[in-house]
């Protein structure tokens, strides 16, 4: 089960439960597409097209830049139908194809990482929970989980959804990249990783907006937990979050320090990205053809992206802002 019980009871007293009954519909129809999968899966494929990986922060614009990427470049992207088989990822692409092909969205709408476009970009969580053995989006990846993954088959099924598409994709892989970007830069050669950054009272806000609309509480702990989570787990809200951006943002910034001399990671603000989101589209499809001689086509004109401060009572933006200043 990708959804903790624990999170499922919680989350019922917040705006945003989960459907039980969908979840179990889907899980059995996963379930009954375990032959056709392996008959899709060519165990022989390689990396043809460039995928798009996203870096960033819960609630950095991990989901307004994936849906920018997916509207106006010539890439696929998991969408919210290809997610529902997330046991069948290969079925679920190829039934896309299918129905949707290239269809684009055009649409910036979200909620918490949920678009409502059937052909819009969808984070694909139990996917990746599944494969790097998480049981739910809150826990953290550590360093020696690298030696349990099976990270052949990873690589296996992103490629045979690029063959199935005929094309690269863009994914927003939660926090995971940011973890394990040592392996998916090896897995993955011809990949472009795009590392959003947001200002940090803005990512502070809307993580406790979060908390009060998931469980009705600022109290209750909400998305990644960073590695140090040990450090943060008795103190009160306000130094949980400050805490919560400062450990995640050391752990990216590290992983693209790393990497940084390939030239294969994009850096952009989320005030940049909306103010001028042409030029960013420019920036990922001059990179891979530069890097890679692949030709990645735009797709018409991007508009102009809604750039707004999160709104929260007073008092909790002072409290997130005094502890704030403790860590930055």
């Amino acid at each position: 089960m990708y959804i903790d019980k624990e999170e499922f009871e919680a989350r019922s007293t917040g705006k945003h439960g989960y459907d039980l009954s969908a979840y179990d519909f889907l899980t059995n129809l996963n379930l009954q597409l375990e032959g056709l999968e392996k008959k899709l899966q060519d165990k022989d494929v390689t990396e043809e097209y460039s995928n798009i990986f996203i870096l960033g922060l819960p609630r950095s614009g991990t989901t307004l830049i994936s849906q920018l990427i997916f509207n106006h470049l010539d890439l696929a992207c998991v969408n919210n139908l290809v997610a529902r088989f997330w046991d069948a990822p290969l079925t679920g692409t190829y039934l896309s194809k299918i129905v949707l092909n290239d269809t684009k969205s055009f649409t910036y709408s979200s909620k918490y990482a949920a678009t409502d476009s059937i052909v819009s970009p969808h984070e694909f969580a139990y996917f990746w929970r599944k494969h790097f053995l998480s049981s739910d989006v809150t826990t953290s990846y550590p360093p020696e989980r690298d030696a349990l993954i099976d990270w052949k088959n990873v690589q296996n099924i992103i490629l045979n959804m690029n063959r199935i598409m005929q094309k690269g994709f863009v994914f927003k892989t939660l926090e995971i990249t940011g973890f394990y970007i040592d392996r998916f830069m090896k897995l993955f050669p011809k990949s472009i990783f795009v590392y959003i950054k947001r200002d940090n009272e803005d990512v502070a806000v809307s993580i406790a907006k979060a908390r009060l609309d998931h469980y009705n509480t600022l109290d209750r702990w909400w998305a990644t937990y960073p590695l140090e989570y040990n450090l943060l787990a008795d103190k009160n809200y306000a130094d949980q979050i400050a805490g919560q951006i400062f450990y995640l943002k050391k752990m990216f910034d590290a992983a693209v320090e790393r990497h940084w001399h390939t030239n294969r990671i994009i850096i952009v603000e989320y005030k940049d990205m909306c103010a001028d989101p042409n030029k960013l589209l420019g920036t990922i499809s001059g990179r891979v053809k530069e890097l890679f001689k692949i030709e990645l086509q735009r797709v018409g004109e991007a508009p102009l992206l809604e750039f707004s401060k999160p709104a929260i009572a007073d008092e909790i933006r002072t409290s997130l802002n005094r502890s704030l200043s403790e860590y930055f």
